[in-house]
C-alpha cells in the first residue's frame, strides 16, 4: 500500500472508529448499554402519555423524525417534502402500540443520526486532506492562493455541517429518551434484525380482512355511532392503502439505492487501484460517497421496517410479525 493511501485510510477510518465515542452522553445505570430495540419497546406500557385523562390529552405531543420521513423518501421528495407527515399516532391503533411505534421510529432516527455523523466526519477528513495538499502545492507555486482559499472555505462549511450532525445525535437521543420515559440514554444502540415490508406486495383486500381480527378496532366500532363507524372504516381503508403504496414505492427506492451502492463499490475499488498505482484519484471522496450511500440504504431499510410495523399494528398483530408468503393464484 502506498504511503498516500495509508495516510488517507488512517485519517478516515480513525475518525470513523471514534465517531460515536466522541458523543458526550452519560450512561444511565438503569439501562443496558448497548440498548436493543426490544429492550426499548419494553418501556412503552409505562409511558405517562398512556395515563393522561381525556381532559389532559393536550399535554401529549409527537415529534416528527429528523431522518426517517418515510412518506417523503417513498415519494422521492426529500428536497421538497410533502406536507403529509408519517402518520404514527393513528386513532385506529391502541395507545400502547402507538407508543411502541413512536419508540421504533425514534430508535431508527438515532441509528441514522449516527450513520450521518460518521459519513460527515469522513467528508470533513477528506476536505482537510485536500486543504493540506493545496497548501503544500501553493508553497511550491503550483496553485494560487485563491484556490487554497476556496478549499479552506469548503472545509469550514463541511466542519460546520459536522458540528450540526453531532448535535443531531444528541437531539435524536433526547427524543428517544423521552419516548421511553428516561432522563438519560446509553451512548450505544444495537442495530436490530429487521422485519421489512415484503418484496411481493401483500393483497390489499387480504390486509383489510386481517383488521377484522383487531380487538381494539372491534371495540372502537362497537362503541361508535353509525356515522362514526362509517368514518372509522373509511379511514382504515385509506391508511391501509397508503401504507401499502408507500411500501411498494420504498421497494423501488431500495432497488435504486442498491444499484447506486454497487456503482459506489466499483468506483471505490477503481480509486483504490489508481491510488496504489500512484495515479491521480480522489480516493477519499469515493470512501465518503460510499458512507453516505450506506446511510441512504439503511434509511430505506428502516422505512420498510416501520411501514410493515404500522400495517401489523392496524391488523392487531405484534409489530414484528413476519409477512406471510403470498398464496399463488389458482
Amino acid at each position: 500500500m502506498s504511503k498516500g493511501l495509508s495516510k488517507i485510510s488512517k485519517v478516515l477510518s480513525g475518525i470513523t472508529v471514534c465517531a460515536l465515542c466522541s458523543y458526550p452522553v452519560q450512561a444511565n445505570d438503569g439501562l443496558p448499554n448497548p440498548l436493543t430495540l426490544s429492550q426499548a419497546l419494553d418501556y412503552a406500557p409505562q409511558h405517562p402519555r398512556l395515563k393522561l385523562e381525556s381532559n389532559e390529552q393536550h399535554f401529549a405531543f409527537d415529534i416528527p423524525p429528523l431522518y426517517l420521513n418515510c412518506h417523503a423518501i417513498a415519494a422521492n421528495q426529500l428536497e421538497h417534502p410533502a406536507q403529509q407527515p408519517d402518520n404514527i399516532l393513528s386513532p385506529l391503533i391502541a395507545p400502547e402500540v402507538q407508543q411502541q411505534l413512536i419508540i421504533l421510529q425514534r430508535f431508527y432516527d438515532v441509528l441514522l443520526a449516527d450513520l450521518t455523523f460518521i459519513a460527515t466526519n469522513e467528508k470533513m477528513a477528506s476536505a482537510f486532506i485536500r486543504v493540506d495538499r493545496a497548501k503544500i502545492r501553493n508553497e511550491l507555486k503550483q496553485i494560487s492562493e485563491v484556490e487554497v482559499a476556496r478549499l479552506e472555505t469548503e472545509y469550514q462549511n463541511i466542519r460546520q455541517e459536522y458540528f450540526a450532525t453531532e448535535n443531531m445525535q444528541r437531539l435524536t437521543r433526547s427524543w428517544l429518551s423521552e419516548s421511553i420515559n428516561q432522563l438519560k440514554l446509553p451512548s450505544d444502540l444495537q442495530p436490530p434484525t429487521l422485519v421489512r415490508f415484503p418484496r411481493q406486495a401483500p393483497d390489499y383486500q387480504a390486509l383489510l380482512n386481517d383488521t377484522k381480527q383487531n380487538t381494539y378496532l372491534n371495540d372502537l366500532s362497537k362503541k361508535s355511532s353509525k356515522a362514526a363507524k362509517a368514518q372509522l372504516n373509511s379511514r382504515l381503508r385509506q391508511e391501509i392503502l397508503g401504507l401499502l403504496l408507500r411500501g411498494q414505492m420504498l421497494r423501488f427506492a431500495k432497488q435504486a439505492i442498491d444499484a447506486d451502492s454497487y456503482q459506489r463499490d466499483l468506483n471505490l475499488e477503481r480509486s483504490r487501484t489508481l491510488y496504489e498505482q500512484e495515479v491521480k484519484a480522489d480516493l477519499g471522496n469515493s470512501m465518503v460517497m460510499q458512507s453516505f450511500t450506506n446511510m441512504y440504504e439503511k434509511r430505506i431499510d428502516y422505512c420498510l421496517s416501520l411501514t410493515w410495523a404500522q400495517i401489523n399494528a392496524l391488523r392487531g398483530k405484534p409489530l414484528f410479525t413476519k409477512p406471510e408468503p403470498k398464496k399463488p393464484e389458482e
